[in-house]
């Protein structure tokens, strides 16, 4: 196998593992048959681990962690001087230096997730738990590898793809168990969200708000449920209300967004971004406006996505969002 791995491309190689592993699957299920018995072969997972290694597929959640933190971009970061003499130049240089990671490791997330049996809870707290305490270039490339699972900017999970769309909510239910005990993961967990914009940018944070309301009225197994409870510990944290947050789960969910929903309103048109921070505050000066939006427009977000950023810069977030999704 050594001398073939040497000799085979590694998208062809990718394929003809592919293969191997289904027609080992197909033994292992006892489809091979010999005398009219079905045949058990002992050696089918020593096999199927050698094959995975040949292919470079990563074996493990831990596995899959350590390639996409230790991932090298193919493109040289652009000189610094080009960030004053020629910023266009500058910024295509950054872009095309992050997508020549973020091209490989997205994929290497999602072909994991497709052919991983781990279960999904297990593995997207022990994703998003190694992503929040990494050092920012290898939490940027977990980032980078997975946003569109963990951060995404949509009000809803992806309706085209209902296996996205399920490690989507996974994603926010583990994200939720973390940032409602863990004050420092939080911190940092919102911090990406908000760089991200993730359900705060524009006018979407009052339309989000109201998805929540309609969500709390479902049952947990809807798969809107554990979304939106979610991003209602995004809005609790930018409006002020971590109290509610702290201990959130599944047993006082509808209590604790019933006495947001209550508190917003009785202060519907008196909120208005903060100057200092991604957060909105109450103006004292303002009365109550039931025709006003809840929340305005936000005026200030993080320009990196962690809070001791070190390294080339990252994409900007728009252009981010444009990109493997």
């Amino acid at each position: 196998m050594c001398i073939v791995a040497a000799t085979v491309d590694h998208g062809i190689r990718r394929r003809l593992v592919a293969v191997a592993l289904f027609g080992l699957m197909l033994v292992r299920n006892g489809d091979s048959v010999a005398g009219g018995r079905h045949q058990s072969v002992a050696f089918v997972p020593c096999v199927a681990t050698e094959l995975l290694a040949w292919a470079d597929v990563p074996t493990s959640c831990d596995d899959l962690i350590a390639k996409i933190q230790t991932t090298a971009a193919t493109v040289e970061y652009p000189d610094q001087s080009l960030k004053v003499t020629q910023p266009t130049v500058y910024r295509e240089g950054v872009n095309a230096y992050w997508i020549s990671i973020m091209d490989p490791v997205h994929h290497m997330f999602v072909e994991y997730v497709r052919m991983t049996r781990e279960d999904q809870e297990s593995f997207m707290r022990k994703y998003l738990t190694a992503l929040l305490d990494s050092r920012p270039q290898e939490a940027y490339r977990l980032w980078l590898a997975a946003h569109d699972y963990l951060f995404p900017i949509n009000r809803s999970p992806y309706g085209r793809d209902p296996d996205l769309a399920e490690w989507q909510n996974t994603a926010a239910k583990v994200a939720l168990e973390i940032i409602a005990r863990d004050p420092e993961r939080r911190a940092r967990y919102f911090r990406m969200a908000v760089w991200h914009q993730s359900c705060l940018s524009g006018t979407l944070p009052d339309a989000v708000a109201d998805d929540i309301k309609f969500a709390m009225r479902k049952p947990e197994s809807d798969g809107m449920y554990w979304w939106s409870l979610r991003n209602l510990a995004i809005l609790l944290i930018a409006t002020g209300r971590e109290d509610l947050l702290n201990g959130l789960d599944r047993h006082n969910a509808r209590e604790r967004h019933q006495q947001w929903r209550a508190w917003i309103e009785a202060n519907q048109g008196r909120f208005t971004p903060s100057s200092a921070g991604s957060v909105w505050v109450i103006d004292p000066d303002k009365a109550r406006d039931g025709g006003a939006d809840f929340f305005p427009q936000m005026n200030v977000f993080p320009s990196l996505p962690t809070f001791e950023w070190e390294g080339p810069l990252p994409l900007i977030p728009g252009q981010l969002n444009q990109i493997a999704t």
